[in-house]
């Protein structure tokens, strides 16, 4: 699962890229953020600030998986710690939750962050707003963005390495 979340959220990254070069290429040379009380800035600024804001999230994603994969077993404030860390397999099956967790986050803030594009330059396009109802989208990405958040820490509340036990498993079918 790891595996294919870091696919996910590398692909969700190249989609920013995508978006964040396809909306600069279409935006005013101005951008004004309606209802608010934020000055106009101009397009150089909104791309480089949302290339950084994008690089330093996916840099904090690396560095936070590489950091709780990787840390000391005495560190760790979660329960049934001792049934993690009791053997080699729920340890690698430990990291791999992890792992998977932390880049599920990432693919949700980098799905928030496409959204947050497209909608800005739906409200920088007098007939882009009225085609593209963006609250729906956003609003979706905040929950994802908070199941994605507690998914961890409840799959690891869980005391079984496997969720699927051999018992569980109607006869005559394999997994």
């Amino acid at each position: 699962m790891q595996r294919l979340l870091f696919y996910v959220w590398l692909l969700t990254g190249i989609a920013f890229i995508y978006v964040l070069f396809k909306t600069y290429i279409n935006i005013s040379e101005y951008i004004v953020i309606p209802g608010t009380d934020v000055p106009a800035f101009n397009r150089q600024w909104y791309f480089y600030s949302a290339f950084g804001i994008f690089a330093l999230v996916s840099f904090f994603i690396l560095a936070t998986k590489k950091v709780l994969t990787n840390i000391n077993k005495q560190a760790w404030f979660f329960p049934h710690k001792s049934f993690w860390f009791s053997e080699r397999g729920n340890i690698i099956i430990h990291r791999e939750v992890l792992g998977g967790w932390i880049y599920g986050i990432g693919c949700a803030l980098n799905t928030l962050f496409l959204f947050s594009l497209v909608t800005l330059r739906s409200m920088n396009d007098p007939d882009g707003w009225k085609t593209f109802t963006p609250s729906y989208f956003l609003i979706a990405c905040f929950v994802i963005v908070g199941l994605s958040v507690i998914s961890g820490p409840i799959r690891l509340a869980i005391k079984a390495a496997d969720v699927f036990k051999e018992d569980e498993i109607p006869v005559g079918e394999s997994y």
